[in-house]
């Protein structure tokens, strides 16, 4: 999978939101990227209840990798309690995009419990819900790296203290 969302920010400012987001409860983040739109998802065939994470979801952060442009982040987590709603793992990018706006993007893999088995119907329903949920799980970082004070010149080591875990 692979998606991405640009953010208005330059990618100092933005490293700094992101450091903040990951130092927070990304697994709340991830919960709600899923259960926002399972009522849609229930209402084209899914059971719902299949879309709805235990919680806490445990996520697992290493690096940053830093580039000259920007950082990269390991990012993995384990679901259970909700047949439909995958293990990730993938890398998280903020890269600059020129002086004033960033891209973050994700790029991995999922993978669903094998039992019980799905239908053709449900498969293709539960990758566009996956798909989805990353796409609003990319938008939720976004908001709150927009939304962050940051300071522009000591965001890399910042995040490289904060990040080291």
């Amino acid at each position: 999978m692979h998606d991405f969302v640009a953010i208005p920010r330059p990618v100092a400012g933005a490293l700094a939101g992101l450091t903040d987001v990951l130092g927070g409860d990304t697994g709340q983040l991830v919960a709600e990227a899923w259960e926002a739109d399972a009522p849609i998802w229930a209402s084209a065939g899914l059971d719902e209840r299949d879309l709805h994470p235990a919680r806490p979801i445990p996520v697992t952060i290493s690096g940053p990798r830093f580039r000259e442009n920007g950082a990269v982040v390991h990012i993995s987590w384990t679901t259970r309690g909700a047949r439909l709603v995958p293990s990730v793992d993938c890398d998280l990018e903020l890269a600059s995009r020129g002086p004033v706006l960033s891209d973050l993007q994700l790029m991995g893999r999922y993978r669903f419990d094998e039992d019980p088995p799905r239908s053709a119907a449900e498969s293709s329903l539960a990758h566009r819900a996956t798909v989805t949920a990353i796409r609003r799980l990319l938008d939720a970082m976004s908001r709150e790296i927009q939304h962050h004070p940051g300071a522009p010149s000591h965001a890399r080591s910042a995040a490289s203290r904060s990040m080291r875990r």
